[in-house]
C-alpha cells in the first residue's frame, strides 16, 4: 500500500515537472511570437516611412 501511495505521488509529482517545461516552453515561444510582431512592425514602419517603393 505504501509503495502504491509513493507511485501515485511520484507519477503526480512528474506531471506537474512536466506541466511547467511545457508552460516554459509556450512561454519561450511566445516571447518569440512577439519579438517576430515587433521586428514585423518596424519593416512595416520602415517601407512606410520609404514611401513602399520596394516590393
Amino acid at each position: 500500500y505504501t509503495s502504491f501511495v509513493a507511485n501515485v505521488a511520484l507519477k503526480k509529482l512528474l506531471e506537474s515537472v512536466d506541466d511547467s517545461v511545457q508552460a516554459a516552453r509556450l512561454q519561450a515561444r511566445a516571447k518569440r511570437s512577439m519579438d517576430d510582431l515587433e521586428r514585423i512592425k518596424l519593416e512595416m514602419l520602415r517601407r512606410a516611412e520609404g514611401g513602399g517603393r520596394e516590393e
